[in-house]
């Protein structure tokens, strides 16, 4: 196809029907309470079908504030949109991180001319992927790379380019362990130190990061993208001069007074959370969808459950046997075998809970978790881990998420549509 033809085309936009469900102004799924988004996907569609933005920046023009609010900038991408300190890669969410959009900043980058969309469908919970090609940021694109024109394997919704890093069989985000984040701005998700401790030269030094976030808001308001998004660049720029004015050897960027925290939402541990308790949805549809789950619900709510010695049974192992997988798929290193095996035996007197913090350690849990899963559900709890390190058990959130799967089973149960 000519790049003219191409050209002429105002929007490459395949995307999805509209989901039908975004929850009442406040619902409860289990113990999770979420509150409707007030700004979703059916509102972004209707501002593409209003308002016909020919640009990224033009776009920005329409979205609400809140929205441009909840920023993450990237300044080192694994995606297939380049990001620098200068000119990151930016993510912006809604309020229950349902619907994501990302961007960069400068047509040099790849992934300049498309803006990424992630939401969440609430008919089949399920995450699903698209981009959108913008005919003025395309023609800009394409200066600096002839080839951004082909969008092959790019095309439609969760097309073979986005599968190829958020994994099948079913997509999901790729986000970084609790509570660190690669690449992200505030990535130790406490903030940014100006000077850091390096260990190969066992000196202080200014952090690279530090450096990067000041690069980003000096020229942010330059940009025809970041300057529409509602962070207060200015206050930054000065903040930081002050702090490096004063010398000081470990100063935050960040979280350093409350008033800073409302002048740039940086918040990667809020989103985390958003994400987790969505994906803990999507794992709790397919396990009641799953032809397992009348004989083995026992197993997943602890209210009828019998114990951690019934668990071993119904699993044909010895308690031993059972502990010693736990052991041996967690790796536990920290802990003493007194002290597992202690956290295993408050399994089978008293509990109210059998997967409570209190009662149940968090690696001892999600071990048994991926046990039950992978023996009866012919389920893998890999399969819905949310980080880069493609395997690992850690579910990629706060435990007190993932703690939360017996009463959302429980509620989902009433209501979830199997195929």
């Amino acid at each position: 196809m000519h790049a003219s033809i191409l050209l002429s085309i105002f929007l490459i936009f395949l995307s999805p029907p509209a989901s039908t469900y975004y929850g009442a102004d406040t619902y409860y799924i289990g113990q999770l309470q979420y509150n409707k988004a007030t700004f979703s996907k059916p509102d972004f569609d209707k501002i593409l079908k209003q308002k016909s933005p020919q640009s990224i920046a033009e776009l920005l023009n329409y979205l609400p504030k809140s929205f441009l609010k909840n920023v993450i900038a990237i300044f080192k991408s694994r995606s297939l949109q380049e990001a620098s300190g200068k000119n990151p890669r930016i993510l912006l969410f809604n309020e229950d991180a349902s619907f994501v959009i990302t961007l960069n900043g400068h047509p040099s980058q790849a992934g300049f001319e498309a803006l990424e969309i992630m939401y969440f469908d609430f008919n089949d919970y399920k995450f699903k992927f698209y981009e959108m090609v913008f005919k003025n940021d395309l023609s800009e694109r394409i200066k600096f790379d002839k080839n951004a024109i082909d969008r092959t394997n790019r095309t439609g919704v969760n097309p073979p380019a986005c599968l190829g890093c958020h994994r099948m069989p079913e997509p999901r985000p790729n986000w970084g362990i609790y509570p660190t984040w690669p690449g992200v701005f505030a990535q130790s998700g406490e903030g940014i130190d100006r000077i850091i401790f390096d260990y190969k030269s066992d000196n202080y030094i200014i952090n690279n990061e530090w450096i990067a976030f000041k690069e980003f808001v000096k020229n942010a308001t330059q940009n025809s993208r970041y300057s529409k998004l509602k962070i207060d660049y200015k206050y930054w720029f000065d903040f930081m001069n002050s702090v490096e004015e004063k010398n000081s050897t470990v100063q935050k960027s960040v979280y350093t007074t409350s008033d800073a925290k409302d002048k740039l939402l940086l918040n990667p541990t809020n989103f985390t959370g958003h994400i987790a308790a969505l994906n803990l949805l999507r794992l709790s549809k397919n396990i009641i969808c799953s032809p397992s789950y009348k004989d083995n619900r026992d197993l997943l709510i602890p209210s009828h459950s019998k114990g951690f010695t019934y668990i071993a049974e119904k699993l044909n192992l010895t308690t031993a046997e059972l502990k010693t997988e736990i052991k041996n798929i967690n790796k536990i290193q920290e802990a003493s075998d007194d002290l597992f095996y202690a956290n295993i035996d408050q399994l089978s007197s008293g509990r109210t809970n059998i997967y409570s913090k209190s009662k149940f350690g968090k690696n001892e849990y999600v071990a048994l978790l991926h046990i039950i899963l992978s023996s009866k559900f012919n389920m893998s709890l890999s399969d819905y881990e949310l980080s880069f390190e493609k395997g690992y058990l850690n579910f990629s959130t706060p435990f007190k998420v993932i703690e939360k799967l017996d009463s959302v089973l429980e509620h989902m149960e009433k209501t979830v549509s199997c195929p």
